[in-house]
Order: structure tokens, then sequence, then C-alpha cells
């Protein structure tokens, strides 16, 4: 065994007690070189001296020279078990680290986890004890305690929360043990100040008793004795000693007295809820704060608000909804000491963890659920603590009048104006406003030296809108030049006229604003809907004659009067009061303008008077009949000719016409293009009105229209009176100055009911008229929209037919666009009117600069279609050319190409007539038939000739067969491409629209088809 010398333990011991640098410095110095310099008693003990109080460096040292990391003191303690009890954490992580028994037991039985119980600084060892491998939380000492017992006795919160959490076994009562009125704050104080001084006293004692008495000890004899016996006795007996005392007071009589289980421990010191809570939210989730707000349990919530927060880990969002709830809670106005106590720790926590940017939303509803419960220390403390505070919230306290606790809020940081995403400052919501509508003017005066935007123009509105005359004087006071300024240059006195304000607006006019300020054209007794108001601005002086607006848009007060735009104002002030009232109300207040002197000849811009105002307005019959009681003149005409009526029926209200008309209106009078009000209906009713009335329904305008030909010129007529006009006598062959009839323009409308009842009425089928070198009829106009509406076409086509159609006016290529469009059975009809065959010219484009020109037939063009039962039929009524016995000879392409589109049917026809020549007496009708030409004068020159009539009616073709049906064919091929994609140029000139010709107001259809 090595030779220790006594100097050397010596040596050790006073340099670990005695803690003086140099000492020490020596000291770890040799125990890094020298380990055997000193013996391993007094290693060890020093180690346990060194895990109470030394320092991690020298700890180090002497594990690293061979110390004994288990030895123990008198009670058993080794030395983690020294450095839990007196907090030394940076020891008790060392001697984790190197390997430390971790559930060593001292005499008592305790572990160093259940030691670190005993004191509430101690909770971090707590914490890094559970975090070490293999260690026992269920370990019970001598008492029969484990480690959350001894929490809960010691009232160790924290340690109470790291043992749950880490799953201590904790069997508590039901449900309905929970009791929130059940804690003793008496136990829990004495308890506090107990384990306070069981702490203090152990380590104080153990300090300062164990070190002095060691180092007295050791020096006194290290001069009397051998190294031998100085190193036992000062090894066993001053170190043993100084380490009894070091622990003696863990397990002092002034501990309380040990608990049966968890749950008596708990009942004794009113920590039973808190466990609970604790456990709920280790199995839950649901922190144990917001259960203890919840419940009103405050005792609970003390305890968890005085613990580390580094042991709760609670987020800065817990805490602040723990105040909003905690606030929400609270139902009383006078608050206990406790509770006050609790709200200041809760918000304290909170500001300790806010971080910017804060949750403005979550703190300005804090605040504004304090303000509604009307808890003002509450508010006080959110606003020394800086919380969010809205413009709502200020406004809010604004209404109420306090203006000390709104003086709080705007100086500690609440909004004073409210703003728009853009942050321009708005007035209209803001607490300025708020305070002004309430009439609180000490907190509107704080505001607004505290920088509160405020709109003088909106201000003074509102000032009106709640009849304010004390808000008027604020704003006049505070701002008189602005205020003054805003009133001459706004409609404020207009909005007061309109809302009835008789007080403000002797208000205003007081200040000097003149009675017939115009404002956007309009003078404040424009805006007048009452009677007495309207006899407050006249006895002011307002001017019931004066004329507002440009020098082209003037028009006098009656006209505004009378309006719709002043009906309209009526109706939005009182949304209550029926039509027939309104009107009965309406025609008072323009009576009692008249009576205050308002002229009813005035004329506006348009050379309107007041009543052809009214007579466009509806429901005005009541405003009409107050005008002509008052002398109005019915039968006076505008700028543009119109009369009252005129403008009562171009508005389409038959109540007015009915008044003018009652009235001695004239119903024929003519505005300055010559058309009466007969012309301006826009209904069948209105227009039976006037007819019932003895309108004239064959005055002509200025172009020589009638009533009937100017509602057939517009496409979107109502057919209804067109109808009425008919049967009312109209003339159906009145001829216009450009030489239009009524079925003209029908024609071009292609309604046939229309033109059924034209005919019916007496219309000429055949008059046409000359356009340039074309006769335009009903039937080339029809014909020019045969592609619009195929059916409708065929029906007033066939309606002329039945009524005298003859062949005159009908151009001989007519046949040709009939079998175009497959109307085979017109096709025979008109044939048998005496039109001949023809050869039309073709002109197809072949490329973009190329442009091919042929000829056909009718037959031809039966032939292309592949209607055989129309080319035998034109064979054998003769209705041939010499270009068909030509076509019949020589077909050889033509056949090709039908036989190429599958026309099997029509080339057996064709092969037919090719094989067997015509007889003498066909080749020579058409020869005759030919010489005759295909002019209009045909017929005349076959009447006058000597032939035998059976011959004349054959050539004119006058008793042929009908009988043909109008079935599509499924192949058109050329003939659909000519006549559709090309310009067939005879058919498009012939059918050309004779309106092209003229330039009409009344002609909105295109002609270019």
């Amino acid at each position: 065994m090595a030779n220790h010398s006594f100097s050397s333990d010596a040596f050790l011991i006073e340099a670990v007690t005695s803690k003086l640098p140099d000492h020490l410095s020596i000291v770890i110095e040799n125990l890094h070189f020298e380990r055997n310099l000193y013996s391993q008693n007094a290693k060890d003990l020093c180690l346990l001296v060194s895990a109470e109080n030394g320092s991690r460096v020298l700890l180090q040292a002497l594990l690293e020279a061979g110390a004994n990391l288990e030895c123990r003191d008198a009670k058993g303690n080794t030395p983690l078990m020294i450095s839990v009890i007196n907090n030394q954490l940076g020891s008790t992580h060392l001697f984790l680290s190197r390997g430390a028994q971790v559930n060593a037991v001292n005499n008592s039985g305790d572990t160093a986890l259940i030691l670190s119980t005993y004191f509430t600084a101690t909770h971090t060892a707590t914490r890094l004890l559970l975090q070490t491998t293999g260690i026992n939380i269920e370990h019970r000492n001598v008492n029969g305690f484990n480690a959350l017992e001894c929490a809960t006795q010691a009232i160790n919160v924290e340690a109470m929360y790291l043992l749950i959490q880490a799953n201590a076994h904790c069997q508590l009562v039901p449900l309905d043990g929970l009791n929130v009125q059940s804690t003793n704050h008496s136990t829990n104080h004495s308890t506090n100040n107990s384990m306070n001084h069981t702490t203090n006293l152990m380590t104080n004692h153990t300090t300062n008793h164990s070190m002095n008495h060691l180092t007295n000890h050791s020096t006194n004899h290290s001069m009397n004795h051998t190294t031998n016996f100085v190193t036992n006795h000062t090894t066993y007996h001053s170190m043993n000693h100084s380490m009894n005392h070091s622990t003696n007071h863990i397990m002092n009589p002034t501990m309380n007295p040990p608990q049966s289980t968890l749950l008596s421990c708990a009942r004794k010191n009113a920590t039973l809820n808190l466990i609970r809570y604790f456990k709920i939210e280790k199995d839950n989730g649901q922190l144990a704060l917001s259960l203890a707000i919840e419940q009103r349990d405050l005792r609970s919530a003390k305890y968890i608000l005085s613990m580390d927060n580094s042991v709760l880990n609670y987020s800065c969002h817990t805490y602040l909804m723990a105040v909003i709830n905690f606030i929400k809670s609270v139902k009383h106005f006078i608050l206990t000491n406790l509770e006050f106590s609790i709200f200041k720790s809760l918000v304290t926590n909170y500001i300790m963890l806010r971080k910017a940017p804060t949750n403005k939303t979550l703190e300005n509803g804090a605040v504004k659920m304090a303000l509604t419960l009307g808890h003002t220390a509450f508010i006080l403390v959110l606003c020394v603590k800086k919380f969010f505070i809205s413009n709502e919230v200020v406004g809010d306290v604004a209404v109420t009048g306090n203006i000390f606790l709104l003086g709080h809020l705007v100086k500690h940081g609440g909004t004073v104006n409210k703003a728009d995403e853009a942050g321009r400052c708005l007035y209209q919501g803001s607490p300025l406003e708020r305070a002004l509508r309430s009439e609180r003017f000490e907190c509107a005066d704080l505001l607004l030296h505290s920088g509160a935007f405020i709109d003088i123009s909106l201000a003074l509105k509102l000032a009106v809108d709640c009849n304010s005359e004390k808000c008027f004087e604020f704003l006049f006071g505070k701002f008189p030049r602005e205020t003054s300024h805003e009133l001459t240059s706004s409609k404020i006195l207009h909005v007061a006229v309109f809302q009835r304000k008789v007080d403000i607006i002797n208000k205003i006019l007081e200040k000097g604003v003149s009675v017939n300020m115009v404002y956007e054209e309009y003078t404040p007794l424009m805006s007048a809907i009452d009677s007495d108001v309207m006899a407050l601005l006249v006895s002011k002086g307002a001017d019931v004659n004066k004329v507002t607006g440009s020098n082209i848009t003037f028009r006098s007060i009656l006209h505004h009067f009378v309006s719709i735009k002043y009906k309209e104002l009526l109706k939005t002030k009182f949304t209550g009061m029926g039509d027939a009232s309104m009107n009965i109300f309406h025609a008072a207040l323009i009576k009692q303008l008249i009576h205050h002197g308002a002229r009813i000849d005035s004329r506006d811009s348009l050379e309107r008077t007041p009543l052809m105002l009214a007579a466009e307005t509806g429901d005005s019959s009541k405003i009409i009949e107050v005008l002509l009681e008052a002398g109005a003149q019915i039968n006076q005409h505008s700028f543009n000719g119109d009369t009252a009526l005129h403008r009562a029926v171009r508005c389409g209200l038959e109540s007015n016409v009915e008044c003018l008309l009652q009235s001695g209106a004239d119903i024929n009078a003519r505005s300055a293009n010559g058309q009466t009000a007969l012309f301006m209906c826009g209904s069948d009713d209105l227009l039976n009105l006037l007819l019932e009335n003895d309108a004239d329904v064959d005055v002509e305008d200025h172009k020589g229209n009638t009533a009937l030909l100017h509602y057939l010129m517009k496409w979107d007529v109502n057919e209804d009176i067109i109808e009425s006009l008919i049967e009312a006598d109209s003339d159906v062959n009145h001829e216009n100055k450009a030489g239009r009839t009524p079925l003209l323009l029908a024609a071009k409308m292609f309604k046939p009911h229309i033109v059924s009842a034209l005919v019916a009425s007496g219309a000429d089928v055949n008059y046409s008229i000359t356009v340039g070198d074309r006769e335009v009829s009903a039937v080339t106009i029809l014909m020019k929209r045969l592609r619009q509406n195929r059916l409708n076409v065929k029906d007033c086509l066939t309606t002329l037919m039945n009524n005298g159609l003859t062949s005159e006016t009908i151009p001989p290529s007519i046949i040709h666009a009939l079998i175009s469009v497959s109307l085979f059975s017109l096709v025979t009809r008109f044939i048998s009117l005496g039109i001949p065959p023809t050869v039309i010219e073709i002109h197809g484009p072949v490329n973009a600069w190329i442009k091919a020109k042929y000829c056909i037939t009718p037959l031809e063009a039966a032939i292309l279609v592949n209607n055989c039962q129309l080319a035998q039929y034109l064979v054998d009524i003769r209705y041939l050319t010499s270009r068909d016995l030509q076509t019949f000879s020589e077909n050889k392409e033509m056949v090709e190409y039908l036989l190429g589109e599958g026309c099997q049917n029509i080339v057996t026809f064709l092969k037919k007539y090719s094989r067997q020549p015509f007889s003498l007496e066909t080749l020579s009708f058409i020869a005759v038939s030919e010489a005759f030409g295909d002019d209009p004068e045909r017929s005349d020159a076959i009447k006058s000739c000597l032939l035998p009539l059976p011959l004349q009616d054959a050539l004119l073709f006058r008793k042929v067969s009908r009988d043909m049906t109008d079935t599509v064919m499924s192949n058109r091929f050329l003939l659909r491409s000519s006549l559709q994609q090309a310009r067939l140029c005879s058919l498009y000139d012939l059918y050309a629209d004779m309106n092209n010709e003229y330039s009409s107001e009344y002609d909105t259809m295109s002609d270019d088809d």
C-alpha cells in the first residue's frame, strides 16, 4: 500500500474546506499528476464535501484520481444525493454522466429522486434525474412514500408536475372528488414555510458547521499524531461528523408527519385538485391552467402560476387565452386580492413570452371583454402591459363618457383612428365620430388632442342626422374657419332640409349661409319634402323661381318638383307610404310651391313647361290637374314640337294620357316632324285609347308616312298596333314620298299574318316602283329574304298569288331561285302565272382571280338538284329552251359528274331523252316560245298575235298542273354552290331591296345579304 503523508491529506482537506484558489489549483494539479499522493479515504470524504459545494473541476479531478463515486456519508448519502440536496446541478449532471447509481438509497430509503422532491428549488435536478435511463420513480422509502407523495407533502409543485408527466402512479378519487372549495390556504402557507425553513437550515448548518469543525479538528491534530493516526482519525471522525450534520435535517421532525396515501397527502395540503389537473393534462392534453380557471379554482391557479414555465412549457397563446377565460369567468365587479393577483400573474407570464408580432385580435378581444363586463381594474392592467387596443374599443369607452378610462387607453397606445386597408384614416365609425354622435364632447376633445382624424363634412352631416345642435356648436367652437367653409361649399343645408331638421336649418342660416346657395345645380328648396320646411325657407328668403343649371341644362324649381327625380326622392324618405297617398302628397307640395309664387309657364333649356315634365312622369295625373287648375297651357309645344300629350304617349303613361285628353288636349297636334300622338304609341292599349278619342289614322308626317307606314318601318314593332291600325281603316295603299306602300314594307318583315291582313283590306299585290333600272315589288322583296326564312316567305308568296298576283312585275329568274331552295310547289304556281323559261348567267369563282361564267335553265336546275319529277314535269309542259335541247344531245360531262355524285335516276332521265329526239311539234313550240322572249311584255305580245287561244294558253302555261310537293332534295350540288356561295348576278340585281336606294330613319335592317 502507498505511504500517504499526513501533511498531504491535511493539505487536501484544508484546500477543499477553505476553497482558497491557490490551494485548490495545487490540489487539482496534484490529483492529475500524483494520484497516489492522497489516501483513498481522504479523496472519498473530499468528494462528499465537494458534492455539496465544490467546483466541477475539483470533482472531476477527484473522480479521475480514484475517488469512489458511490461512497457514503454517515446517513448513507452518495455524492449524487448530496449534490441533489444542495441543488448543485453541475455536480449532479457530472455524477450522472459518470454512471452514478440513480436508484441508490440512503439509510432512510430515499433515492436521489425522492430527495429532490423535498426542496422546491431542486426541480431542475428532478427533471435531470427523470431523464436518466432506468430510474425507478415508484420506489418507496422506509416511511412508505414514493417521490410523488413526498413532492405532494412538500408542495413541490414543479416536482409533482414532472413526476406525473413521467407517468408516476397517480390513482385519485373519481370526478366527484373534484372540489375547488376544499383547499386550505393556511395549510399551503405553513407547508411552504416549513419546507423553506428546512432547506435553509440544512444548507446553512451543513456548510458552516461541518466545514469549520473539519478544518479545526484536522489542524489541531496535525502536529501531534502520526500519519496513519491523522489519516484515520481525520477521515473517520471529522469528515463523518461533518457529513452527518449535512443531512441530518432531511427527515427532520419539522417536516409534515407521514401520510398513508397520496390522496390523504393531497387533501392535507390542498393539492388534490392540482394533482387531478396535472393528470388530466397528461392523459387528455387539456392544460392544467385552463382547467383551474375553468373551474374557478383560484388556489390551484395560483400554484400553477408560481411554477417555472420551463417546466410547464406553456406557450404565449396559452397564457393569452387564460387571460381571456379568466376575465370571462369573473362575474362580480368587486375583485378579491387573490383574483387580482392571479390576473396580474397571467398577464405578466404572457408578456414575458410575447414576441412581435403580437396577436392583436385576441389582445383586443381581452380588453373588449373586460370593458363589456365592466372590469375596470383588469382594463388598467392590460393598458399598462401594452395590450393592443383597437379603435373599436376606444370608441366603446368614448361612448360611455368615461374620460378617466379613455385617458388611460389613449395614454397606453389605444388606437384613436380608424383606417382602411391602405392605411388611410376613416372618420365614419371612428372613436371620434362615435363620441360626437353620443354627445360625449369631453371624450371627443380628448381624442382630438390625441391626434384623432376628423372629416368636417361628415361630422356636420352627422350633426344633421342626429339633429344635434350641441354637436354643431362643438364643431363651430373647435373648427370655426373649416366649419364655415364647409357649410358654404357643401350640401349640409340641403341634407338638413331633406331630413326636416328645423333647428339645424335655423342654426346653419344663423351662421350666414345663403338660403339660395346652389350646390350641384340644386338649391336647398329643391330638397324640401315638407310643407313646414318649405314655408320656413320661403320666409327666410328662398327664391321659388330661381333657375339653376348651365346654359344648356337650366331649369326652374317647379320643373324639379314635377320631375321623376323628385318623386323618387319622396319615395326614399316615405317608404311606408302607398302610391295613391304619395301622389296626393306630391301634388299638395307642388300646389303649395305655386301658392308661394312659382311660375307655371316657366321653360327649361329644351323649352319644356312643368306640365310637359309632369306628363312624362309616372302616376302624375294629380299633379297635372294641379298645374291645369293653376292655369297651365295644355297644348304648348317644346323645342322639338312635342306637347304634353306627346310626351305622355311617348312614355306610355296611360293615366296621364287620359287626364290630358279629358282636359282638352289636342289629339291631332303635330310635332316638329309632323307626327301626331298616334305615331308615338308603344302599346296597343294606348293606341286604342287614342283611336277611341278620334285620332286621325291617315295624317301624314313630313315624309308622307301615315301611322301605319311609320310602324311598319320599325323592325321591332308591336304587331297588334299594325293590326289595330288596319282595322281602323288606315289607307293600305297609301304611298309615301318615296313611293313605299304598307305592303312593300310588310314584305320586308316577311310576316304572313300582316301581309294577309293588308291584302284582305285591299292592298295592291301587283304594285311596284322603279328603282334605277329595276322593278321592285312585294315579290322581289320577299325573294331577297328567301334564305332568311324560307317558310314565312313561302306563306307570303302564296297569299299574294291567291289574291291576284300577275307576272308583269316578276322576273323569270324566280323559278331558278325557288328550285334552289326546294320550293317546288311554288315553282309550278309561278309557271302558271305565265313566267317563261329563261336562261340565266352564273358567275362562279374558280380561284382568287379567275371567275367562270356559265348559263343555266330551269330544267338544268331541276337536274342538278336531282329532282326527276320536276324535270319530267318541265319536259311534259314544254317549259324548255334551245339550250335544253343542247343539254340532251351533248351531256357527256354532266352525266359523268352526276354518276360520280350517285344520281343514277336523273342520269337515266337524261339518257332517255338523249336517245329519243323530240317531236317536230315540241321543237316548234320551243322555237315560238323563245321568239316571244322573256321580258314583261311577253304576255301582251302573245295575246296580241292571232294565234289560237289553246296555243296562247300553252305559251303562257296557264293551264298546267300545280301538283308538286316541296320535298327537300338531299343533293343540290352545283346549283346550291352556285346560287348560295357564288352570286347569281341576275337574281342579285333583280331581288335587291328597294330600301337600299333611300336614306330613311326607319330602315334599321341591312340589305346586304
